[in-house]
């Protein structure tokens, strides 16, 4: 980490040495981005937006430097899907816009559709990369990228198209640490029990529940995008767990104060535990867990349902089952 001075006109400078390409976080006090660097990046423009909840979000206009520079700016770009796009099959009549009966038959009905357009648009999109710049520094992180569009077996498929450099970066070393969690949590496979102390000190034994479902959901008081996700998280929880949900949020910190400072602002009025060794917890690393936020949905038996599914995910799968 190194800090940087901005001049009265928000420009600034930085010049160092690192060993590989790769991403780096550029933020404020907070809010931050990443980029893509490496020897040939020459510009980037930033600026600071307005964000959910009142707050500012850092955000990249452009860049100019490689072609891996651009093609990491460029996948990170927001995109919109349009259901109401002509070219599609149907179209939502207006009378139909605030029926909630019909639009969750409707989500229920077309979501095999929609994700399988987006497994083909996103193999699409890796796939051209591969003909176009085979040997790009890029690649084993966008494969990662599409983790949730594409599956295990399209990224171990995709993965073997890496050339030995690229498997072996960090950026490959992380991909192959996903695809061994992803094999850990195959659908079906049964997640490992566990013993920790939860936010009032006392033993938590994971098979004691007995939800029906459990929501193993790791994070930390440091981590910006758990944080961010908490309120939709929250608003979820109140919505299902009548449906005999329950959450059990692992955290990643060392520090017990932050820990329970953050649940206290955040309303995490669910299951807290902690062994507070951070990455080192026994449960993250037999889990490969490099990342957060990460979830994993179970069943009653504690078999895998989902693998890192947002809070609208979650809402849908339950109400698909009515």
């Amino acid at each position: 980490m190194d800090s940087i001075y901005i001049q009265d006109d928000g420009s600034f400078s930085y010049s160092g040495t690192f060993s590989e390409p790769g991403r780096m976080l550029i933020g404020t006090r907070t809010t931050g981005v990443t980029i893509w660097l490496d020897s040939n990046l020459k510009n980037i423009y930033l600026s600071e937006k307005p964000g959910r909840n009142g707050k500012v979000k850092l955000t990249v206009d452009s860049v100019a430097g490689s072609e891996d520079t651009y093609l990491y700016f460029y996948t990170n770009l927001p995109k919109v899907e349009n259901f109401n796009n002509p070219t599609f099959k149907y179209r939502i009549p207006n009378s139909q816009m605030g029926n909630k009966e019909f639009l969750d038959s409707l989500n229920k009905a077309t979501k095999p559709f929609w994700d399988s357009l987006r497994r083909a648009k996103s193999f699409l999109e890796i796939d051209s990369v591969f003909k176009v710049r085979p040997d790009s520094k890029v690649l084993p992180w966008l494969i990662g990228y599409y983790e949730l569009n594409i599956g295990m077996e399209l990224m171990q498929k995709l993965y073997y198209r890496l050339n030995t450099g690229q498997q072996q970066s960090e950026e490959g070393k992380d991909l192959l640490n996903a695809l061994n969690r992803l094999q850990l949590l195959k659908a079906g496979n049964i997640f490992d029990n566990f013993t920790m102390r939860d936010d009032r000190g006392k033993k938590f034994k994971f098979r004691s529940l007995k939800n029906k479902y459990v929501l193993i959901d790791f994070w930390a008081s440091y981590c910006g995008p758990c944080r961010a996700n908490h309120p939709y998280l929250r608003e979820a929880y109140q919505k299902i767990k009548g449906e005999g949900l329950e959450i059990v949020s692992i955290s990643l910190d060392e520090e017990r104060q932050k820990w329970l400072d953050a649940i206290e602002k955040d309303k995490l009025e669910w299951i807290n535990v902690s062994d507070l060794k951070g990455n080192e917890s026994s449960i993250v690393r037999k889990y490969n867990i490099t990342g957060i936020p990460f979830s994993v949905l179970l069943d009653e038996n504690r078999k895998v349902i989902l693998v890192n599914p947002s809070p609208s995910q979650i809402t849908e799968f339950f109400n698909s089952m009515h």
